[in-house]
């Protein structure tokens, strides 16, 4: 049996946000990795293979939509 914790990619480009979130997410029981960007969350969500991506849609650049 694996006993990896899934993995969430969350992406904002708000660091507070992301922060609570991924404290939140961590407490029960995720691995959580954060990116600050669209195409940071891109390159990371290519490297990483997350089981759940959470992402804000309006962000600067580069929207979630997008």
């Amino acid at each position: 049996m694996d006993n990896q914790k899934p993995l969430i990619l969350v992406i904002d480009d708000d660091a507070d946000f992301r922060d609570i979130i991924a404290s939140k997410l961590d407490t029960q029981g995720f691995a959580v990795e954060q990116a600050s960007n669209g195409p940071e969350g891109i390159a990371k969500a290519k490297s990483l293979h997350p089981n759940l991506v959470l992402l804000d849609v309006e962000m600067p650049n580069m929207n979630g939509i997008e």
